[in-house]
């Protein structure tokens, strides 16, 4: 049988995406046992996510400056990771569960599943949608997304809404009779699962 290795697809996520993602992992590194001593201590991991945070912020005021440090500040978080990935490869030796419980995603492993119960209706105020999905078992987190327009054909047109233990997200401000598409992912400890088939709503 072939061994499971660590997937690196967190690199594909986006930069609100991935500090989830690797604030989980965190989460799940610290006390475990299978992984005494990793390659990047997770107080050094912590701190590069912690600025990755402030700078993502920063750079939401669309200076050149500050999005040019977040970039940075991305692609030293990215490499730490990478780093960590290798060394959950070497104590896992092809161990799925090993992996997996460590937070990062692994080359064979069962998709946990987000059944699809997924609603948007909207809210009280205009600009306002209401998403809500079934519970998932074992879930941490919910991450929400929306796009205006077309539905895109990859990541990059994507909107990180916020995320949450809640399953269920009010976003506000939309603009009233746009066409928005709306999705949501739980993060459990496998790391976060698959996209909800995306909605399609007009704002009220």
């Amino acid at each position: 049988m072939k061994k499971c290795k660590v997937v690196l697809d967190f690199i594909r996520l986006a930069v609100a995406e991935k500090i989830v993602f690797f604030r989980n992992i965190i989460n799940l590194m610290t006390g475990n046992a299978l992984f005494p001593t990793p390659d990047v201590t997770l107080t050094v991991l912590g701190t590069l996510v912690d600025t990755l945070e402030t700078d993502h912020t920063a750079a939401k005021s669309g200076s050149h400056l500050m999005v040019a440090k977040m970039n940075e500040s991305e692609t030293a978080a990215d490499e730490a990771f990478r780093k960590l990935a290798r060394y959950v490869d070497r104590i896992a030796d092809g161990s799925e569960a090993t992996i997996l419980s460590s937070g990062f995603h692994a080359s064979k492993q069962p998709e946990p599943a987000l059944r699809k119960d997924f609603s948007v209706e909207p809210g009280k105020n205009p600009g306002e949608m209401i998403l809500a999905c079934s519970a998932v078992p074992g879930a941490r987190a919910y991450v929400w997304q929306y796009c205006v327009g077309l539905l895109p054909v990859n990541e990059q047109g994507w909107i990180f809404s916020g995320s949450g233990t809640r399953a269920k997200f009010i976003i506000r401000g939309l603009e009233s009779g746009s066409k928005c598409w709306f999705r949501v992912a739980a993060v459990t400890s496998a790391g976060m699962g698959p996209w909800s088939d995306p909605i399609m709503k007009v704002v009220s």
